[in-house]
């Protein structure tokens, strides 16, 4: 195998790795930017995520310039990356200073010493999670290998940032199950606390605490911590 396909190669891969850490989410993001730029002939990349209301928000870039464009895009509302965005396809713009439909992008764009745009989706099947714009100082098209690598690398980082979120997803339904089972358990405490201090059995005792959480107008499981706290509190002072 060819070097430059052992570089694609391990580049894809890496795209849809998960790092350990909270922000895994930012760090496939600025992979994706830099990887862009170093197997594609490209000045720089800017790729961003959307949030929960489906609005570009998270940015990552390969540099500066990226930086500047990208943002210049999600705030304009306007250009490459926000039209790939929302159209879940490929969009080029081969020289920007001849896209009359961007031009407060074309004279940040020209300023910075970029003329080309083309920005792919981060989709799987029919899910669209962000955008990466690639930017290059030379007018011209994307050559259709150039433009399919960088469908690539989006498509693997998109399967990255879903697996992220589906193992976000497994860690909330753990700690959902663990609350649960340390609820279920207070209660058990509660209630043979008071079937013990009653002289009943714990089947009514259940009963019981069920009846005063309803009177109080709280949750049988805060009635139930607070139960176990006072015998806990009684047996220290005991």
């Amino acid at each position: 195998m060819a070097e430059v396909d052992q570089s694609v190669l391990r580049a894809l891969l890496d795209l849809t790795d998960l790092e350990s850490g909270h922000d895994v989410t930012a760090a496939l993001l600025e992979r994706l930017a830099h990887r862009a730029v170093s197997l594609l002939p490209a000045a720089c990349c800017a790729v961003a995520a959307a949030d929960e209301d489906g609005e570009l928000s998270l940015l990552r870039c390969s540099d500066g310039v990226g930086w500047t464009l990208g943002l210049a895009q999600i705030e304009n509302r306007s250009g490459p990356l926000v039209d790939c965005y929302r159209r879940g396809v490929p969009v080029q713009c081969p020289d920007i200073l001849s896209a009359p439909a961007w031009p407060q992008l074309a004279a940040a764009a020209s300023a910075a010493g970029i003329r080309a745009f083309s920005a792919v989706p981060l989709r799987r099947h029919d899910r669209v999670l962000g955008a990466a714009c690639v930017m290059r100082a030379d007018p011209g098209d994307d050559r259709p290998e150039e433009l399919a690598l960088a469908q690539a690398m989006a498509d693997s980082t998109a399967v990255g940032l879903l697996r992220a979120e589906a193992a976000r997803d497994d860690g909330r339904a753990v700690d959902r199950w663990r609350s649960a089972l340390s609820r279920q358990i207070t209660i058990d405490q509660a209630r043979g606390i008071v079937a013990q201090r009653h002289g009943i059995t714990v089947d009514a005792a259940a009963r019981l605490l069920e009846q005063q959480a309803e009177t109080q107008g709280v949750d049988p499981g805060d009635l139930a911590e607070r139960i176990v706290q006072g015998l806990a509190l009684w047996h220290r002072a005991k």
